[in-house]
């Protein structure tokens, strides 16, 4: 169990640093599709972000080329989520875990992959990554 998270990380790691150029050499022509019919990308606040910086961060998203949905995610819906997500496999990690510990974050959907390589690799991108409030920023193609 110990080697099977060992290597989950790293996988994730590793694609985390070859980005999506890695899914467009690696991934059969299905997957490749579906990741490019709808890009999206998810937009983590700082734990002291202030509620102008969220309203901020929320308008300047609002603006983007493309974007057919905005869904902001509080502390409470993010630590759900999480518990959700981990209790049967790992259940260890749920019982440190608070709300208050949970980012607050937006999920950005767009219309196709394009756009979301377009924001990333543009200025918009480092724009986004610069907003008082913003903490990381994470595109959909590095966390598959």
């Amino acid at each position: 169990m110990r080697v099977l998270k060992i290597v989950s990380v790293l996988l994730v790691a590793a694609l985390a640093v070859a980005g999506c150029g890695l899914f467009e050499e690696t991934v059969d022509d299905k997957i490749q599709k579906a990741l490019d019919e709808q890009g999206s990308f998810s937009v983590y606040l700082t734990e002291d972000v202030t509620a102008e910086q969220t309203a901020a961060v929320r308008a300047r998203l609002e603006k983007l080329p493309d974007v057919t949905e905005l869904v902001f995610e509080d502390k409470e819906a993010a630590h759900e989520k999480f518990t959700r997500l981990w209790a049967s496999s790992s259940p260890e990690y749920i019982n440190d875990l608070t709300p208050d510990s949970m980012p607050e974050s937006f999920t950005v959907t767009t219309t196709s992959a394009d756009v979301v390589r377009e924001i990333r690799d543009g200025a918009v991108g480092d724009e986004l990554e610069t907003l008082p409030g913003v903490r990381e920023i994470l595109y959909i193609c590095t966390t598959v």
